[in-house]
């Protein structure tokens, strides 16, 4: 294994543990900050940041998505010991950097979600079964 896959492999494994540690270490006294918040969707939308996807989409012309620009889905994947969600989606043009105002239908969400959760790091590394 290549020194890039090795410390690949290493973020993947250790990403919650690293997050967790990050998280502990931040020192934020402004009340206006969304690092000193002690709301708990708040706090789990910041580390959920670290299971940040960015899907590239093919849309085809007569698809209300078409842009005639490269599309991606961003997405902020949340993970307890107990459950799972997304926090945050949105549709961007990845060459402008614009958002979209689309939201993922009901099925699409659950595919999404489906994808992020083979796909999030664990103990282990990929969960990905492919």
């Amino acid at each position: 294994m290549n020194k890039n896959e090795a410390l690949r492999m290493f973020f993947l494994k250790h990403a919650d543990q690293l997050t967790e540690e990050w998280y502990e270490s931040i020192e934020d006294n402004d009340p206006e900050s969304v690092y000193a918040s002690t709301h708990p969707e708040v706090i789990s939308v910041l580390k959920g940041q670290n299971n940040e996807f960015h899907l590239y989409i093919e849309v085809e012309e007569d698809d209300e998505l078409y842009t005639g620009n490269d599309l991606a889905l961003r997405v902020v994947y949340i993970k307890s010991e107990d459950n799972t969600s997304i926090a945050q989606t949105h549709f961007y043009e990845v060459s402008t950097n614009k958002v979209l105002d689309f939201d993922l239908e009901e099925e699409e969400e659950e595919a999404v979600k489906e994808f992020c959760g083979k796909h999030v790091p664990s103990e282990e590394g990929i969960n990905n079964e492919e």
